[in-house]
């Protein structure tokens, strides 16, 4: 996907999770196992039914009530929202250990399966309702032998840790909107020259320059749309908001004349040099990082290596590997954050994305790569199969560095 428009492929922008997307809509994670919520204290009492599976009910009033003694071991339970307001729930390792199983946002009235693998030791409930006190259930006990593979306690993350992180990122930010600067104006150049060949390489250059602002998507607005957004799809190239990358893409690789372009790499670089105008003042949406250190891959999947976001070029394996590579830029960001919750997290996210790099590895000679359509169906499955599963070591970062509700 690119940077801007990576998610519009056949709905254009409006589709796009914004930037500003928080990790409420996270869904929980293989390797923590799964999901709750929310609520703020209880009401009915927490239950142990037929099947060994405990309810903890929340209210606006209470967290759950005192559950009797568990096993260690998978441990299920569900959590009902009776109260009147969406929460947050977090099954919690005391003393104030941290969460063992993160959460999605509970609304009243609806309920939530939540799994985890529980060591020894004492546990509670602790709801959350933005803008309230906290809400803790009475802590019960676990017992028996430590299990393989018991779900730690991870630490609460608050918005002044991710700082570091999000500041690292602007200014990794603004030096690539001036690299961009410069490629689109080796572009304008080889267009005005009239020479397609070296148009279109140059213009993979500035293409991939932008997949390297991936984590920023959607929080360029009008802007980043202008640079690279995709058609209308029931318009395609006749659309007259289609313009900037893309559009050039469309033109180079369906006979338009490389001279008839030259305008809209200038304006393109007209918007980079708006944006860059624009970075000082630029807010990483709290919490948005981790959330986009998985969704940059996830779109590359779904968009740039299923076709659909191509123009004409076929450059969806190059593109790729930028996306390899901004992610890389993103958890190293939070590196710190991460390995301090995981040790050696990060090892096994680099893992993931070297794999890729070898997939890709035969698809490309230096700066020459392979078209998609090219590629045979092997070489596509082993570069599918490869972002697949750093994807599945990936998603596990919204829900090690997920931000309480309401929290500031």
């Amino acid at each position: 996907m690119t940077a801007e428009g990576k998610a519009a492929a056949p709905e254009r922008g409006r589709l796009r999770r914004e930037w500003a997307l928080t990790a409420l809509a996270c869904t929980a994670s293989a390797t923590l196992l799964a999901a709750v919520v929310a609520g703020i204290p209880q009401s009915q009492p927490s239950a142990v039914g037929q099947a060994g599976v405990a309810t903890v009910t929340v209210t606006d009033t209470a967290c759950g009530a005192q559950l009797p003694q568990q096993p260690t071991g998978l441990r299920s339970f569900v959590v009902e929202n009776s109260g009147s307001a969406p929460q947050e729930v977090y099954l919690v390792a005391m003393p104030a250990v941290g969460s063992v199983v993160r959460t999605i946002v509970l609304g009243p009235g609806t309920s939530v399966p939540l799994s985890a693998v529980l060591g020894p030791g004492q546990y509670a409930f602790q709801c959350l309702l933005g803008g309230q006190e906290q809400g803790r259930s009475p802590e019960f006990t676990v017992a028996g032998p430590v299990p393989e593979g018991a779900n730690p306690g991870i630490a609460e993350t608050f918005t002044g840790e991710l700082q570091k992180a999000d500041n690292l990122y602007l200014k990794y930010v603004d030096h690539v909107l001036e690299q961009l600067d410069a490629d689109l104006g080796t572009l304008s150049a080889s267009l005005a020259s009239g020479d397609r060949g070296r148009a279109q390489s140059d213009w993979l250059t500035a293409r991939r320059e932008w997949s390297l602002l991936g984590a920023a998507y959607g929080s360029f607005g009008d802007l980043g749309e202008s640079i690279a957004g995709s058609p209308d799809a029931s318009l395609g190239a006749a659309d007259p908001n289609f313009k900037g990358l893309l559009r050039i893409e469309h033109g180079l690789w369906h006979g338009e004349s490389p001279e008839s372009l030259v305008p809209l790499a200038d304006a393109a670089r007209a918007d980079v040099a708006a944006l860059s105008a624009q970075a000082p003042t630029l807010v990483v949406q709290k919490g948005s990082l981790p959330l986009r250190a998985h969704e940059i891959l996830e779109d590359t999947l779904r968009d740039q290596l299923s076709g659909q976001a191509d123009q004409g070029a076929g450059m969806a394996l190059a593109i790729t590997a930028s996306d390899v590579s901004v992610t890389r830029t993103v958890v190293t960001d939070l590196a710190a954050s991460l390995d301090s919750r995981r040790p050696g997290f990060t090892d096994e996210v680099a893992a993931g994305l070297d794999a890729i790099d070898a997939a890709l590895a035969p698809l490309h000679d230096g700066d020459s790569w392979t078209r998609l359509q090219d590629a045979s169906p092997a070489q596509r499955r082993q570069v599918n199969a490869a972002v697949s599963a750093a994807l599945e070591v990936l998603a596990d970062i919204p829900q090690l560095l997920i931000l309480p509700q309401g929290s500031e």
